[in-house]
């Protein structure tokens, strides 16, 4: 089914844009099988290879996107645990006492 471009109605409002026909047209087709699964992206499970195919994915093109490396998700969340265990408490901060400690020798 081919929409013909004249007969789009476009929102130059806040919010949503318009996608271009050949991405609905894409969206329209894997509605129904997506990716030769078999079935819709909607039916499918959350823990299906497909379906992490698509969180990876996503999760890859969004890191590029922001230009984030790999591990920014660890980088933070060792931060947040070394906020929520106190000052000197963390594992980074036990990770540096040990480093300290061998340069001075211990």
């Amino acid at each position: 089914m081919v929409t013909s471009i004249a007969k789009r109605t476009h929102n130059f409002g806040a919010g949503p844009a318009a996608l271009p026909v050949d991405v609905l047209e894409k969206a329209q087709a894997e509605l129904l099988d997506y990716a030769g699964t078999g079935m819709s992206v909607l039916e499918m499970s959350h823990r299906s290879a497909a379906f992490e195919g698509i969180i990876q994915k996503a999760e890859a093109d969004l890191r590029a996107l922001l230009g984030a490396g790999p591990d920014l998700g660890e980088r933070v969340d060792r931060r947040e645990s070394d906020q929520a265990a106190g000052p000197g408490r963390g594992p980074r901060a036990r990770e540096l006492s040990r480093d300290e400690g061998r340069e001075r020798g211990g």
